[in-house]
Parts: C-alpha cells; structure tokens; sequence
C-alpha cells in the first residue's frame, strides 16, 4: 500500500496495489505502484506478459480501478546458432564444375532477428578442405 501524496496520511486515501500474476511470482507491485520483476525472462520462452494491476482505496466502500500493463521481453544474443546435424555426409563426381552447389547447411538459432542470422560458417579442419568454400550457408566446390 502507498500514501496518495495528495491527501497526506488520511487512511481513506491509503493506496493498496495488487497484481494478478499467474505466472508463479514473475512480477510484483510495490508500495508506489511500480510492477517490479521477481525472476528472470527468456525471450525465446515467452515474448509478452499481459498483467492485470489493481489500486484501492481504504475508504468506505473501498473503490478500486484496473488497468492491464503490456510488458514486451526484447530478444538478447543468448542462444547459438545451430547446425541441424552434427555430421554431414554427402558425395559429388571429380567432373563436377567449380562453384557448383553441394549442400545448404540447415543452420537455427532461436534469438529473435538481429541476434540471429544472417550467419557466417567457415570450414576450419579436414582434409581436401581447400577444395571447398562455404558462402551463404551453401557448400561450394571450388
């Protein structure tokens, strides 16, 4: 509960902030009125929370008023990117012409844009390696 600064200490004034939270204590409302956040988000969880806070007065009857409250998670680079298998296996003839497509590397991430792709995949080890290059995702023989 808060004082209503324009009343001073009258007790038919005295605020009380409620919220309904069904999100087990994800959010509170303190004293003033202010949504405060009891645990962390995950963008990738959940994009949106809709609350439900509630002011009351102390008089006689008690009035009260709502108002919902939008808070939006914005996306943080927190997960990596991914490539769908671990391991790749693929064939191709010694007459296949250079730049010719051999593979599109099937590549996730679960952040939001601009944590995720575009992505830049590099080939960093294994034999023949010069013989390929990697450009937009798509194994190319060179």
């Amino acid at each position: 509960s808060g004082i209503n600064a324009e009343y001073g200490e009258d007790s038919n004034q005295t605020l009380t902030y409620s919220i309904e939270d069904t999100l087990e204590n994800t959010f509170r409302v303190d004293d003033s009125g202010n949504v405060v956040l009891m645990k962390s988000v995950d963008r990738e969880q959940r994009e949106e929370y809709v609350l439900t806070v509630t002011v009351s007065d102390n008089g006689d009857p008690v009035l009260s008023s709502s108002t919902n409250v939008t808070v939006t998670v914005t996306d943080v680079n927190d997960n990596p990117p991914e490539l769908a298998l671990s391991k790749f296996s693929l064939s191709t003839s010694v007459d296949t012409p250079p730049g010719s497509e051999l593979l599109t590397l099937p590549i996730r991430d679960l952040d939001g844009p601009g944590n995720g792709a575009p992505f830049t995949a590099v080939i960093v080890a294994g034999e023949g390696k010069e013989a390929f290059e990697i450009e937009n995702n798509v194994l190319k023989i060179m």
